[in-house]
């Protein structure tokens, strides 16, 4: 499940469960809509149990994407999760 909110050039996304194959299609969806104008992205990972290759996929576009036109944060990561995408050059960081 993921809950999205949009203040001006701020984007808040929530996600919760499994980020893998199954929640493809909405990740996606989501990267392409959440990412215009937006110049920070918080991404909150608190609900997510498991991350796939798919997920760090979709993770990793939406930091390219971020790097070039503002900042994006990943936080309340589980140790698992943080590993993972630190072995893939996501980084996670919190709030400012």
């Amino acid at each position: 499940m993921i809950n999205t909110s949009k203040d001006g050039t701020t984007a808040n996304v929530c996600f919760e469960g499994i980020f893998d194959r199954e929640t493809e299609d909405e990740l996606e969806h989501l990267a392409a809509w959440g990412l215009g104008g937006v110049e920070k992205l918080y991404l909150d990972m608190e609900g997510v149990e498991d991350i796939s290759s798919t997920g760090l996929r979709i993770l990793s576009y939406a930091q390219k994407i971020m790097n070039e036109q503002g900042i994006m944060y990943i936080e309340n990561t589980g140790a698992k999760v943080e590993m993972l995408c630190r072995q893939h050059d996501i980084i996670c960081s919190g709030r400012e």
